[in-house]
């Protein structure tokens, strides 16, 4: 209603694609075949997920140049992994045992452990003539668009809500008002 009031034509989900196990990927196929019969085609797709809306135009900039300077078929914003490394990860067995998930890292200190990165949910970028070959958001030929992992909240559950609240205020401070 909010776009609508903005004259912002809006496409509605349909009830098989609004669930909460419907796959993105499906809801995106939605829009580009409901464009495609009205003649409108495109050679990229960039999805932003509301539920990772800390971004700045100048990320998806920055991302949509990478991609037309690179020769790869996507774009995926990530953030470093800092506490929630895998090697320190665990899986708990029947008898409540600790079973380390990348052993070879479980005794290396925090600071000495190669870096990785996990997506962060704010872009995904690619080419339409992949997304509709591999049928996925994460083509096999894809680079990293990495993000400041301060502004990384993704909202899957009400505590996400609450971290996004304490976030935004730090937001508003250095970017000015966070409109939501």
């Amino acid at each position: 209603k909010l776009a609508e009031s903005h004259s912002i034509s809006v496409l509605k989900r349909p009830d098989n694609l609004s669930t909460d196990t419907s796959n993105v990927v499906d809801a995106v196929f939605h829009v580009l075949e409901n464009l495609k019969s009205k003649g409108e085609t495109f050679d990229l797709v960039v999805l932003l997920q509301p539920t990772s809306p800390l971004r700045l135009p100048q990320d998806i900039d920055t991302a949509l140049n990478l991609l037309i300077q690179s020769e790869t078929d996507g774009i995926i914003s990530v953030v470093e992994v800092s506490d929630h490394h895998p090697a320190r990860m665990y899986e708990i067995d029947n008898n409540n045992g600790l079973n380390c998930f990348l052993e070879s890292g479980e005794t290396i200190r925090r600071q000495d452990l190669n870096k990785l990165y996990i997506r962060n949910g704010a872009i995904y970028i690619i080419k339409t003539k992949a997304l509709f070959m591999e049928r996925t958001l994460m083509p096999k030929k894809k680079i990293a668009y990495v993000m400041n992992k301060r502004w990384a909240v993704n909202i899957d559950e009400e505590l996400d809500l609450d971290v996004l609240e304490v976030v935004i205020k730090k937001w508003n401070e250095k970017y000015g008002d966070f409109n939501y």
